[in-house]
């Protein structure tokens, strides 16, 4: 489980000093464009790998219990744009459509394990229906795992109680966060 994170230093739109914390169960970065909720998944990535840690360690402190950890960035690592196959399911979505492919990765969240997983989505509601949407919305209300994921659809959004609003560096109420975009 990923607990927390504190900037070391400025980096992309980030401040030195800048702190998130993570719960368990559902977090969702939400925030305009450019409020860094990609960059941040892409400094989970890069603590992930190995030759990233000294790097992510000079940017960010994260706190984490680095229990399994699985991410997965459906606009880069969608199967069906990838200049190469690393897998049978690679293969398979090639010839799916990117609701279809999102139903393996929520089979994931919704399968039962002993040991929680901590589940980093980048945009899993991108072209998503509203069909589709709702059985994500079921996965992460239904799952016992963490997951942190960045979202952009409001049917996702209001379905949780907070968000975690990058464009504000703070936990608030989803309507809250809705209401403030809604205002002109």
């Amino acid at each position: 489980m990923i607990k927390s994170v504190t900037f070391n230093c400025d980096w992309r739109c980030f401040k030195a000093g800048d702190f998130f914390e993570f719960k368990s169960g559902v977090n969702l970065l939400v925030g305009d464009q450019g409020t860094g909720k990609s960059s941040l998944i892409y400094l989970f990535s890069q603590a992930m790998r190995l030759n990233g840690v000294k790097e992510t360690q000079r940017i960010a402190s994260i706190e984490s219990n680095f229990g399994k950890i699985c991410l997965f960035d459906f606009e880069h690592d969608n199967p069906r744009i990838k200049g190469h196959i690393d897998s049978t399911y690679d293969i398979a979505c090639k010839f799916k459509s990117h609701g279809q492919t999102i139903l393996r990765i929520l089979k994931e969240i919704d399968s039962p394990t002993e040991n929680e997983t901590t589940f980093i989505l980048d945009e899993p509601d991108m072209a998503l229906s509203i069909r589709s949407i709702n059985k994500l919305i079921a996965s992460f209300q239904n799952t016992k795992h963490q997951i942190i994921a960045t979202a952009h659809n409001p049917f996702l959004i209001q379905a949780f109680p907070e968000v975690l609003s990058l464009e504000h560096k703070c936990w608030m109420g989803a309507q809250t966060f809705i209401a403030s975009h809604n205002e002109k």
